[in-house]
């Protein structure tokens, strides 16, 4: 009768988790593709597709996710994730503050052997 019983039960062990996804987008509101979707202090991470999409699955409580690319400001965000549940977090990345570099001039000289 236990036996028969805990067929019905479920794992107990098993880690509760709820999905966070969105849209990354550019200053502009145009899809970024493969910015990084990391959540601070954990290994977990998405990259964006060619539509800007995300989709990461996370254990139930309270998370940073950060968006990060290349020649933008990193974007963090709290959200609270629970069991079964799927939380919509759409960002917007702002371009970084830095120089935008136009024209590089490489120099050089050259040495002939004699």
């Amino acid at each position: 009768m236990l036996q028969h019983g805990c067929l019905f039960c479920p794992n107990l062990q098993a880690q509760q988790t709820g999905v966070v996804k969105g849209t990354v987008t550019n200053e502009k509101g145009q899809p970024a593709e493969k910015v990084t979707i990391g959540v601070t202090n954990n290994s977990i991470f998405a990259t964006t597709d060619n539509k800007g999409a995300y989709l990461l699955s996370l254990p139930a409580g309270k998370h940073t996710v950060t968006a990060t690319m290349v020649g933008y400001e990193s974007q963090n965000a709290e959200i609270n994730i629970t069991e079964d549940k799927t939380v919509i977090l759409n960002i917007r990345l702002k371009k970084s503050k830095q120089e935008d570099l136009e024209e590089v001039i490489v120099g050089g000289v050259t040495k002939k052997e004699h």
